[in-house]
């Protein structure tokens, strides 16, 4: 599993965005709301699921030779980022 530049230049990026936002208070405050808010039981117990789903996936793949060690970067990107988007085309009434 290797990184590419442009996944190393974000990851610079971001922490160097992160670390500029640390100073101010009014970023600072938000950020600590938002994590608080991460820490919900709803939502840990469907983060949870998701990866113990995404987890019985990739045993069960990896059983059947379909699946490689190699794969982790991508299966990892994909478990962050497009599991969890919010679907725009669900309504609730």
């Amino acid at each position: 599993m290797e990184f590419n530049n442009r996944e190393i230049a974000a990851i610079i990026w971001i922490a160097i965005l992160v670390f500029v936002a640390s100073f101010k208070l009014e970023i600072r405050s938000s950020l600590i709301s938002v994590v608080g808010a991460f820490f919900q039981r709803t939502i840990i117990i469907s983060v949870t699921l998701a990866v113990l789903w995404i987890s019985l996936c990739v045993w069960l793949l990896s059983e059947n030779g379909l699946w490689v060690f190699g794969n982790l970067k991508t299966t990892l990107l994909w478990g962050g980022g497009f599991c969890f988007r919010y679907n725009d085309g669900y309504k609730q009434n």
